[in-house]
């Protein structure tokens, strides 16, 4: 059993997300390295702050990246992984997704800014590459 700072409810689903190192996007185009991605962030080349933060469930973040025209800046992919070898359904990574864009409120995410319905109570730990997030975040009843 992972000891967390928060005590959450046990039915909470938990998951981790390592982000890479980013990269520059014209760098990351030309050689992508998103197999296992299931989400992704833009990051500002100026002022260092998140544009965009993305889900890529089934699908490259290169492609995403492509078809939202980002030319300049730096990209980061974040690999989930879930607690107790879960399944992680596309539902859970819009979850995570949603209360990562909340709580930072990227300038490009017009959506989820205001107000959040995840389906579960979620325990997301970032890891990796990641100055921008807490350590953890939650949604649902936790208590430190």
């Amino acid at each position: 059993m992972k000891l967390y700072p928060y005590r959450c409810n046990e039915n909470a689903w938990r998951c981790s997300i390592t982000w890479t190192r980013p990269r520059r996007i014209s760098d990351y185009l030309r050689k992508p390295d998103d197999k296992d991605a299931s989400l992704y962030m833009i990051i500002d080349k100026n002022n260092k702050k998140i544009l965009y933060l993305g889900i890529t469930h089934r699908q490259y973040a290169v492609n995403r990246i492509n078809g939202h025209g980002y030319k300049e800046g730096f990209v980061s992919v974040g690999i989930m992984k879930a607690e107790n070898y879960e399944k992680i359904t596309r539902q859970r990574v819009e979850d995570a997704e949603s209360l990562l864009i909340y709580f930072y409120r990227p300038k490009d995410n017009s959506n989820k800014n205001t107000w959040i319905n995840l389906r579960e109570p979620t325990l997301v730990e970032n890891k990796g590459s990641c100055k921008f997030f807490p350590r953890y975040l939650s949604y649902g009843m936790c208590i430190s």
